[in-house]
């Protein structure tokens, strides 16, 4: 997976939304952002 400006800003939202819940409403977003990264760094190691 190549890091576009797309993915960089998608990154961003995210980690910002995070920023700003409430703990308890932390896990769908922060599953979202592992999610993400876990595809990001998937992508990194074929290249």
């Amino acid at each position: 997976m190549e890091l576009t400006p797309e993915t960089v800003a998608e990154l961003e939202e995210l980690v910002a939304r995070i920023e700003e819940l409430d703990p308890a409403e932390v896990p769908e977003p922060a599953a979202r952002l592992a999610d993400l990264l876990g595809r990001i760094l998937d992508g990194l190691g074929s290249e």
